[in-house]
């Protein structure tokens, strides 16, 4: 065999294992988003964030999938204790994606959560200036002015949320939040 018909071969080969290494990782990129978005019921918080930052560690992403996978890894950051990250990851998802109701309303719930009733209503109202009939916002928007004692304004955004979403309550029940 000529040494460039050899050369040819070796080339193919290697073509061959680096694509095989590529997919291979592309397929282990994609197991992990069900796990990194908790649509697998039984990851737990550690292993979202584990896959996660596989995905935020992997090839580069368009600007709102990067955005939405550091703020599902924020919310398991947060259900492990690890404010600081889960702080940082929601501002980089902002920075990335910075009109999206989605993230703001996500930060809010986080903020609500450590009892950062200011951040958390500045977040809501920015989300509803994005999408002002989303019942999420409008209904943590009310749990965090009746924590704040602002109950007739709370008890109205509640109502509204209610009348947009029938099974807002519950879902926020859910996460542990409540009037």
């Amino acid at each position: 065999m000529s040494q460039i018909v050899k050369s040819s071969v070796l080339a193919a080969c290697f073509a061959t294992v680096a694509l095989t290494s590529a997919r291979a990782q592309t397929d282990d990129l994609a197991a992990r988003v069900p796990v990194c978005e908790n649509r697998d019921g039984h990851a737990s918080a550690s292993d979202r964030v584990a896959a996660c930052s596989a995905i935020l560690g992997g090839a580069p992403l368009a600007p709102a999938a990067e955005a939405m996978a550091h703020v599902n890894r924020a919310w398991a950051y947060s259900l492990e204790g690890r404010m600081g990250e889960a702080r940082a990851d929601y501002d980089i998802a902002l920075t990335l994606n910075p009109g999206s109701y989605v993230i703001y309303n996500e930060r809010a719930l986080f903020n609500l959560r450590v009892g950062r009733l200011d951040a958390a209503l500045s977040d809501y109202d920015t989300a509803l200036k994005i999408a002002p009939q989303t019942a999420y916002s409008l209904y943590g928007r009310g749990l965090t002015l009746l924590r704040k004692g602002d109950t007739a304004r709370g008890q109205d955004d509640l109502a509204a949320a209610r009348r947009l979403d029938g099974g807002v309550d519950g879902t926020f029940r859910a996460l542990g939040f409540g009037p």
